[in-house]
């Protein structure tokens, strides 16, 4: 007998934006866990998912360490500014922050040059200027805190299976 969470992931479809770069980590968990995705163009974040052919309001960002986070917040700020300006007040957006913890940026443990505090400064305000959620995550573990992440917006939003 199916688990709810194997129902849901049975009808489900993760869509993942074609220009997202090293993700063999997380399309080889999808394979083993049988979770059906596809590659299109995204409009914002590098992951949503599609129930019932509507697409979900659930988005996920990833970025695969702090020095990539700083690049987006120092030289590719008006664009990441841009991409999060997208987002509608009933969007929930996550970013998450793989082989990384929040000790590595409190102490200043990146490659970037940029100013811990002015790092901390640009993550909080994005957080609160775009309601994002920050996760720090190890990368062996993102694709199933992806399904998670999915399953529980899913879930609290109240969609009948």
């Amino acid at each position: 007998m199916k688990n709810k969470f194997d129902e849901w992931i049975s009808k489900v479809e993760i869509i993942i934006d074609s220009r997202e770069k090293s993700i063999k980590h997380i399309i080889d968990v999808f394979d083993r866990m049988n979770i059906k995705y596809k590659v299109q163009k995204l409009e914002i974040g590098d992951y949503c998912f599609i129930y019932n052919d509507e697409i979900s309001k659930c988005i996920i960002e990833r970025k695969n360490s702090l020095d990539e986070l700083s690049q987006n917040f120092t030289t590719n700020r008006d664009r990441f500014k841009r991409e999060f300006e997208k987002l509608t007040k009933d969007s929930f957006c996550h970013l998450l922050i793989e082989e990384n913890t929040l000790n590595d940026l409190i102490c200043g443990n990146y490659r970037s040059q940029i100013n811990r505090n002015s790092f901390m400064a640009s993550l909080l305000s994005f957080e609160y200027r775009y309601n994002i959620n920050t996760h720090f995550i190890e990368k062996r573990y993102t694709a199933f805190y992806i399904t998670k992440l999915f399953y529980y917006y899913y879930m609290t939003q109240k969609i009948s299976i």
